[in-house]
């Protein structure tokens, strides 16, 4: 019984995340094809949402349930790979090395706060680790991208 009302959370929990990833490109898609936002506010409207997200998540009184081994692991990477990103694609003429300190700072700074504002959670360094893993992936991702837009375009041969 304990195992089918597990399955039955996961599969809940993966149909939460397939519909909300359906509405952010439906409504994302909605937006531009109105031409009621620009590209750039379309990331700050991303970004300022994802650290919504973050800060509910850091600084909620519990802990979240465990839905797989290390799923809050799971969780703290992709939460600081996607903040850090869209801050990035957001505001790309920020300082480069300054915007990723501070982003390495926070994701420690965080975890540690957690655990002095709330009895009920603690600091855990695996999860500060996870965090600065998410932040280090989008640094790669975001190097990859600037590659990727520096290079020049193939010159047709005709």
């Amino acid at each position: 019984m304990r195992g089918q009302a597990q399955r039955l959370d996961w599969e809940s929990y993966r149909l939460f995340l397939h519909l909300t990833q359906l509405y952010s490109c439906l409504l994302m898609a909605t937006i531009r094809q109105l031409n009621l936002i620009t590209t750039r506010n379309a990331f700050v409207l991303v970004f300022v949402c994802l650290c919504a997200a973050l800060l509910y998540g850091v600084f909620r009184p519990e802990a979240p349930k465990e839905y797989f081994v290390h799923s809050d692991k799971a969780a703290h990477i992709l939460i600081f790979f996607a903040v850090t990103l869209s801050g990035r694609l957001a505001a790309p003429n920020w300082s480069q090395w300054k915007y990723w300190l501070v982003w390495l700072s926070l994701a420690a700074l965080l975890e540690y706060l957690q655990g002095v504002i709330w009895a009920t959670r603690m600091f855990s360094i695996e999860d500060a680790y996870a965090n600065i893993a998410g932040v280090c992936a989008a640094f790669v991702i975001w190097r990859l991208i600037q590659i990727v837009m520096q290079r020049p375009v193939a010159q047709n041969l005709e």
